[in-house]
């Protein structure tokens, strides 16, 4: 999976939920060889004292909280508890919170009964909240499923407890307790349509079911999906407020979500013809991808220009990558940058995604043409951010096709300090997890940025446990 490549945005929203920066520690055979590889000891060092002179940066960032979270989630995975110890010292108070419960005790019931009875005399939610949400957390870790939902049901914020709730209900779908499962859906559905007063005051009961379906969806748990869209649209059905952009909302979800029948409906209540054709590409998006290849083109070409025709035509190269039809794909690639041709605004980032399936499917002298062209267009004055994101996709383009130098190269040519962070950390991460960490620690060491000097080492972190212990390190995760 491209590590940049950003979701629509109800599943942004879903993936925050419940994003397990805090995971459990892996087998004492894993962990004992994670904490004797002495490479990956230096470079968790390296990481930590960065992510605590980026903690000192002005102003509170979530970037750096994710980089807080992960760097504690490494050192857990290989047993450094002192460094732990150290982070949640050294760390400004306020990034220093997040991480407070990651040492406490973890194993039993008894322990998370504890620790929840310890919360309920926090006063301010937030902090009562995220201290339940690491139980939860790690009590799903540990089969614990009717006490993390018992626990979840205690939070104060309205839109964490919606989310914890459906975590908990993925969580106990994918473990096969199909009962848990449909008492945490009853739960996260019900108190995504309370009226009751919450801490955080958010009332937009129709999005916040969309994002529970979109997370149920992402999650292969689709009755769930289905009975999140269904409630939604039985509000939208009594709403008064005749605002649009609800149903428009809900059509894009169905379509998303396969559910045609459902995003046809919308349409009935959907007179602004900007809104209907959000809807009606959105659906022609999913019949593409319900066709097959030859029929799912004509369904792509008939489509309203857009980023919508460019995934659409994106997606059946993927299908035929994935098929083993490499020249079917290149023919739906060409097409693929006749649409992002057409459309100015973000071309140079449609450039990198055909070079990415470009390399993918194994012919890097076609990649190198686009990546060429790509980058001539991102040296002129563009608007927006195809040209930060441009340098950011197509730096790790070249990372993914062995050209570090040149990948460094680009990625430093990003005058924007946080895509150029991500783009370092990508190109560094995709270095590591070829085998040539050693390379990718010479160059970083030369970085002074706090921002990016900490990215970096946590990239190369997360390609060196993967190298170690063959699990994913959710990098591609922003």
């Amino acid at each position: 999976m491209k590590a940049w490549r950003l979701p629509t945005a109800l599943a942004v929203c879903a993936g925050f939920i419940l994003p397990a920066l805090l995971a459990a520690i892996p087998q004492d055979a894993v962990k004992t060889k994670l904490a004797g590889d002495s490479q990956l000891q230096g470079v968790l060092v390296q990481a930590r004292d960065a992510v605590v002179a980026e903690t000192r940066l002005q102003g509170y960032d979530t970037r750096i909280e994710t980089d807080v979270k992960r760097v504690t989630r490494y050192l857990l995975q290989t047993g450094s508890r002192t460094d732990v110890l150290y982070l949640q010292d050294h760390l400004e108070h306020g990034y220093a919170e997040k991480i407070r419960g990651v040492l406490r005790p973890a194993d039993t019931l008894a322990d998370f009964k504890a620790r929840a009875r310890a919360a309920e005399v926090e006063t301010d939610p937030y902090g009562h909240d995220e201290d339940i949400e690491l139980i939860v957390e790690q009590e799903l870790e540990r089969g614990f499923l009717e006490d993390a939902l018992q626990e979840a049901k205690l939070m104060r914020m309205r839109l964490l407890q919606i989310r914890t709730m459906g975590a908990i209900a993925l969580a106990a779908h994918n473990q096969g307790d199909l009962a848990k499962a449909e008492s945490a859906v009853a739960a996260a559905v019900e108190r995504a349509k309370s009226t009751e007063p919450a801490a955080d005051l958010v009332f937009d009961h129709h999005r916040m079911l969309l994002e529970l379906a979109s997370a149920w969806h992402e999650g292969g748990y689709g009755s769930a999906a289905l009975t999140a869209r269904q409630q939604a649209i039985k509000l939208l059905e009594t709403d008064i407020s005749g605002y649009q952009g609800y149903w428009r909302d809900l059509g894009e979800a169905a379509a998303q979500q396969g559910d045609l029948k459902m995003a046809a409906q919308t349409l009935e209540h959907l007179s602004d013809p900007s809104e209907r054709v959000y809807v009606q590409t959105e659906m022609q998006r999913a019949q593409a991808k319900m066709a097959g290849p030859a029929r799912a083109l004509e369904i792509a070409e008939e489509m309203h220009a857009g980023d919508l025709k460019f995934e659409a035509l994106r997606e059946i190269a993927v299908r035929q990558i994935d098929s083993g039809d490499k020249v079917g794909a290149a023919r739906i690639l060409q097409v693929a940058m006749e649409a992002a041709n057409a459309d100015d605004d973000f071309r140079v980032m449609r450039m990198a995604d055909i070079a990415w399936e470009q390399i993918v499917m194994g012919d890097k002298s076609a990649a190198d043409v686009t990546i060429a062209e790509g980058l001539r267009a991102n040296e002129k004055h563009r608007w927006g951010s195809d040209q930060v994101n441009g340098w950011m996709m197509l730096a790790e383009d070249l990372a993914y096709m062995g050209e570090y130098d040149r990948a460094l190269q680009v990625a430093r040519k990003n005058e924007d300090a946080v895509t150029r962070a991500r783009a370092l950390q990508l190109v560094a991460y995709r270095e590591t997890q070829a085998g040539h960490g050693d390379w990718a620690i010479s160059w970083a060491q030369g970085v002074e940025d706090p921002e990016g000097r900490a990215r970096i080492f946590v990239g190369i972190a997360a390609g060196l446990i993967e190298q170690i212990s063959g699990k994913d390190q959710d990098i591609n995760k922003y």
